[in-house]
């Protein structure tokens, strides 16, 4: 693409995204970086600051920096992308609640939980009508969500939403993906908190989950 296409090419970013998400997934933080930032300049050359691909892009750099434990640089990241999917693509389209619960997440991360509710509820909101409850992404984000709860000592709810991902994530990923496994746990902490020992324990044993 370099080569055929140019250094500058949209589908030249694709490609630097395609290779900086497998670095990433092999855990070579380093190396994944400035291919993300590469094609996050191409993309705001080559489409414009406020494209939907340049949004991906930034997504893209800020879930990085979020793994190497940059909050404060993910950020702002997060919340331009955000701004451009509710300008481009509607305040309530799939990929601007994405965005919404990447936002959520961070601001989880980084101790403030009374500011990351109402954005896991406005992307449940969007969620919920629009890809369908069961949908794997609107389980996402209802777990996600459920380990929130538990931070703002709401285990009821929590147990409720996380048993729902649960549901959902176990009949469409399966019981070994990634995403059921951390239902599984939240459930099962969610549990714990109250004083149900006997199902978080029988929750573990069943989804091979460690000890607390």
């Amino acid at each position: 693409r370099e080569q055929a296409l140019g250094p500058d090419h949209p589908d030249t970013a694709r490609g630097l995204n395609s290779l900086a998400h497998l670095l990433q997934a092999q855990g070579d933080l380093p190396a994944a970086r400035p291919l993300f930032e590469r094609a996050l300049a191409i993309n705001e050359q080559a489409l414009g600051p406020d494209h939907p691909h340049t949004a991906a892009s930034l997504n893209n750099l800020a879930f990085l920096l979020q793994a190497q434990g940059d909050l404060p640089t993910a950020r702002p990241l997060f919340e331009r992308a955000l701004a451009i999917r509710e300008q481009a693509l509607g305040p309530d389209h799939p990929d601007t609640a994405v965005s919404l619960s990447n936002l959520a997440r961070l601001l989880h991360a980084q101790g403030d939980p009374a500011s990351a509710r109402p954005l896991f509820e406005r992307a449940l909101a969007i969620a919920e009508p629009r890809l369908g409850p069961d949908h794997t992404l609107t389980a996402r984000f209802r777990s996600n969500f459920a380990r929130l709860l538990l931070t703002l000592a709401d285990p009821t709810r929590a147990a409720a939403e996380a048993e729902a991902a649960l549901a959902a994530q176990e009949a469409r990923l399966g019981p070994t993906h990634p995403w059921t496994l951390d239902s599984a746990r939240t459930t099962a902490e969610a549990y714990t908190t109250l004083n149900r020992p006997t199902e978080a324990a029988a929750l573990r044993e069943r989804f091979n989950l460690p000890p607390p």
